[in-house]
């Protein structure tokens, strides 16, 4: 089964499967990113990082105003959005490498696609329950992402071939 699977993989037009497994994993992130902020929020992750850092170091969270928590929390939240703006444009600059077969994107997108799975795995068993549709999108997300890196991972030998090459100071062309 294991064979006949990457013998299939392996037989498909290379240029038009990296052009829709690119597309695919991009959607596939920002979608996975509207999971997240959905999760943030249901979770009420910022407020209990706030509470916590500050139980740290002695002070209770709710003794402050409640619109000063309310204006916490925000930054919090905006920051953990750049950061999630910040991963969906690097992952973009890779799924393009990988569509146009440049040396490293495919093991970038491997880790990156099984990373993705994992996750998928962890905030499926912690129980926070977003949504019928969000949770349904993350279970399927699971082997979504783990067949993208496969297809990526069958294919690697071709995408390595090409890419940036450093010339050498002692051997200048």
């Amino acid at each position: 089964m294991k064979t006949r699977l990457i013998t299939w993989a392996r037989a498909l037009p290379l240029q038009r499967l990296l052009w829709t497994s690119a597309a695919s994993a991009w959607i596939l992130d920002i979608l996975s990113s509207m999971y997240f902020v959905r999760y943030w929020s249901v979770k009420n992750t910022g407020e209990r990082m706030w509470s916590m850092a500050m139980a740290l170091q002695g002070q209770d969270w709710y003794a402050l105003d409640a619109e000063y928590r309310q204006q916490l929390t925000s930054v919090v939240a905006m920051s953990a959005g750049m950061m999630l703006l910040g991963l969906v444009l690097v992952n973009t600059v890779f799924y393009l490498y990988l569509g146009f077969r440049k040396r490293w994107s495919w093991q970038y997108v491997l880790t990156y696609t099984l990373t993705a799975a994992a996750m998928g795995v962890m905030t499926l068993f912690e129980g926070v329950r977003v949504g019928v549709v969000w949770d349904l999108f993350n279970i399927l997300s699971i082997p979504a992402y783990l067949f993208l890196g496969f297809i990526v991972w069958t294919r690697k030998s071709e995408c390595a071939a090409k890419g940036f090459r450093f010339k050498s100071a002692q051997n200048p062309e």
